[in-house]
């Protein structure tokens, strides 16, 4: 079946609120959050080359590997979570190209971040959080013929596109097709989030990002071919340490709708996308 006249998109929209500067209370933590990625769907994360399989007859999308094993890179991640977390907070548009929408300025003499970049880094300021590669420990892989993908429309500024997850996804075949390798289902990776001088409701903005809220959670898509499908993961902790903290990830992630910097306009509409 090819794509019909009357195909919907398997993604929608969550409109950015207004930036506003983050200032960062004296009282802040470092510690790391130790976790798990389970994969709810085949991922794919290239690197832009490709290899033969099946002895040499077969050309294919290779995935990222690391001593032969693969691994989800650290900035693929950080980035997916990085847009998340964007998406839900009174912050700036980091990755857009429209010179109306206001970015963060960090300089010698003035400072003006949000409270995203002032978590994730921005031009001339650090991240307060570092993403290593997730390395794999229970992984098979697969080859899988997927749809050609096109470069995207041009979106209006000022918006978030987020991809459906698979199970709610109306499925199409274009007629051109390509091969890929991927990550098969209920794959698991593992790997250590560090983090510095974060604020109580920085620390409750990264783990909403990371979908550690248990009473709502959320299905983060990574990687390639999102609209057909692929990239369903969720999260686990496996251990948290944050020193003079008494709180879970799980309590962080539930009371950030109630923090200063929520919209909590956006954090409905993503949970309905992400659901």
């Amino acid at each position: 079946m090819y794509k019909p006249t009357d195909y919907k998109p398997n993604y929608d929209f969550v409109l950015k609120s207004s930036r506003r500067k983050y200032e960062c209370p004296p009282k802040t933590y470092d510690g790391y959050i130790d976790i798990d990625i389970f994969t709810d769907s085949p991922l794919h994360i290239g690197t832009g080359g490709k290899i033969f399989v099946y002895g040499d007859k077969i050309l294919v999308r290779e995935i990222v590997r690391y001593d032969g094993q693969p691994v989800i890179p650290g900035s693929s991640f950080k980035g997916t979570i990085r847009q998340i977390a964007e998406a839900v907070s009174d912050s700036c548009v980091s990755k857009s190209k429209d010179n109306n929408i206001p970015k963060c300025t960090v300089k010698s003499n003035y400072t003006d971040k949000c409270i995203v970049c002032d978590m994730f880094g921005t031009m001339n300021w650090r991240s307060k959080v570092i993403f290593p590669d997730f390395k794999a420990y229970d992984v098979r892989t697969e080859i899988l013929k997927c749809n050609s993908q096109y470069q995207p429309k041009k979106e209006k500024t000022g918006y978030y596109k987020f991809y459906k997850a698979a199970e709610r996804q109306e499925k199409y075949i274009l007629k051109k097709r390509i091969m890929i390798e991927a990550v098969k289902k209920d794959s698991v990776f593992s790997g250590k989030i560090l983090f510095k001088d974060l604020s109580e409701e920085q620390l409750s903005l990264l783990m909403f990002s990371l979908g550690l809220d248990k009473n709502n959670p959320i299905v983060i898509k990574l990687g390639g071919h999102k609209n057909e499908g692929l990239g369903d993961i969720y999260i686990e902790t496996v251990e948290f340490k944050c020193k003079g903290l008494g709180k879970t990830p799980a309590d962080l992630a539930a009371q950030y709708e109630r923090m200063n910097s929520a919209s909590p306009k956006a954090i409905k509409i993503l949970r309905n996308i992400l659901k």
